[in-house]
């Protein structure tokens, strides 16, 4: 019995002296306050306030481009084969909707010209003998298998004359001019489809392009926009109307735009989603050129301090308190920040917080 009292006794001076460690490690791990001298706070700039309420959005960082719209960038092809019999323009110029690119010439122009033209004569002929057999029905002096025969004839040289006259037109031929004066046109011109520059030119005088080649691009920038890459991730937070603050790539000077569209689709390639942006200004810019952007989302009124008042240690965050004494130290959770204030969660809006001169405070704990 007294070996078993001994020994129960031995046991709760055990358990009282492993459980002393216990409780001293986390009395050091509560935040100490720091005391310095008015030398000191004034020596490093240290100063404090209470945090405020101000206006503030989320910002999505991305890359891009500032492009032309689709239908303001043209890629011209030659309908048909020819020779490059001249070169009109020079990458650069600047044209307008129906000015002359390249002129074409091939001996293959002569065929197509000559077969319309005697299809042309053709059907002169089968009308006149179309009206005649029509009249002679009428009059009971042919069968009717005969002005069958002339009108089914007189049909088709129609729609092969009809299908010669839109493939000479869709080729750049004066078609009326060559029926009205029976004249080959030995060459057709390639012609800007719009207002614009000339963006590229692929040809050379005597080069011979097939309908396949691209022998120029014209480009209209009137219209420049911004062509954002954002994250999946982050594209939930992104809506119609957001500003956009970007910077040209080689430059510090910021230029604005506003979300226009947001994409629906993550491009296979990037793993990307494309956000359409248009610019407040759009002169002044080169297409293709590649920006560094912040798309400024959803703005709120939330309780913010300045930059300067939270440091980071690792991973993790914090800010000081003014204390009666002193300051003490203050882990926190960072939301959202802009280049002058940070939303903080934990902040209250009746207490002082150091707002400049935190990282001394910081250095001061490690001493």
């Amino acid at each position: 019995m007294k070996n078993q009292i001994i020994y129960t006794f031995s046991f709760a001076i055990f358990l009282i002296a492993c459980s002393t460690p216990q409780l001293s490690e986390m009395e050091t791990a509560a935040p100490e306050e720091i005391k310095l001298t008015e030398e000191q706070i004034s020596a490093n700039g240290i100063s404090w306030g209470k945090p405020e309420f101000r206006e503030m959005s989320s910002e999505v960082l991305c890359n891009g481009k500032i492009e032309v719209p689709p239908q303001n960038l043209a890629d011209i092809h030659t309908p048909l084969r020819g020779f490059v019999r001249s070169i009109e323009v020079i990458q650069g110029d600047h044209v307008h909707k129906g000015d002359v690119l390249i002129v074409l010439s091939h001996p293959e122009f002569a065929r197509m010209q000559r077969e319309f033209l005697e299809s042309s004569k053709r059907l002169v002929q089968l009308e006149r003998e179309y009206n005649r057999n029509k009249d002679l029905l009428n009059d009971d002096a042919v069968s009717k298998k005969d002005f069958e025969l002339a009108e089914t004839a007189y049909s088709i040289e129609k729609v092969h004359q009809n299908g010669l006259r839109s493939e000479l037109l869709l080729s750049g031929f004066e078609v009326d001019r060559i029926l009205s004066s029976g004249q080959i046109q030995e060459s057709i011109s390639i012609r800007s489809p719009f207002d614009g520059y000339v963006a590229s030119l692929n040809v050379n005088t005597g080069k011979l392009v097939q309908p396949d080649d691209l022998v120029a691009q014209v480009m209209n920038n009137d219209h420049l926009h911004l062509e954002l890459s954002v994250f999946p991730k982050e594209i939930a937070t992104v809506q119609e109307k957001d500003r956009v603050v970007f910077k040209l790539s080689g430059s510090d000077s910021l230029h604005m735009a506003s979300v226009y569209l947001v994409g629906k689709v993550v491009n296979e390639n990037t793993g990307a989603v494309m956000v359409h942006a248009h610019l407040d200004r759009e002169s002044g810019y080169v297409p293709g050129t590649f920006v560094n952007a912040t798309i400024r989302t959803s703005t709120s009124k939330v309780l913010v301090v300045p930059v300067d008042a939270v440091v980071q240690i690792g991973d993790q965050f914090f800010v000081f308190i003014r204390t009666k004494d002193g300051f003490k130290q203050q882990r926190v959770t960072v939301l959202r920040k802009d280049r002058n204030f940070i939303e903080v969660a934990e902040l209250d809006p009746d207490v002082d917080y150091v707002i400049s001169g935190a990282y001394y405070l910081v250095n001061s704990e490690e001493e």
